[in-house]
């Protein structure tokens, strides 16, 4: 397995092994209150919705939901955004969504290993 595939896997392993010890932290802190997993899979750079959906990440919160927004994957590549800024400009959107986690799709692959590390 090459460094940088392992690496990715380490990173992905850390995270499925964080999350459940997070929440269980905020659970002991606060009192109970519903959570709403938003997610997002196989985007392929359509930007049209994000801003949409992260008002209503932000509704929900406001109206006290613990919320928790995941992209399982196939984000940054398929259109000529994605393919002109390599990604960069699908994942600054997402930055601006305040998405919780991203999970590398295969084809968040496609502009290399350093570009998606990086």
């Amino acid at each position: 397995m090459k460094k940088h595939t392992r690496k990715v896997t380490s990173v992905v392993l850390a995270l499925a092994m964080f999350i459940p010890s997070m929440l269980s932290v905020s659970a002991v802190e606060s009192p109970a209150r519903e959570a709403i997993v938003l997610y997002t899979n196989d985007v392929h750079c359509s930007v049209d919705d994000y801003a949409e959906f992260a008002a209503y990440r932000e509704q929900l919160e406001q109206n006290g939901y613990d919320v928790a927004v995941v992209d399982a994957g196939d984000a940054i590549q398929g259109e000529i955004i994605g393919s002109h800024t390599k990604g960069a400009a699908i994942a600054e959107i997402m930055n601006a969504a305040e998405y919780d986690f991203a999970v590398p799709g295969n084809h968040e692959f496609d502009y290399g290993t350093d570009t998606l590390i990086g």
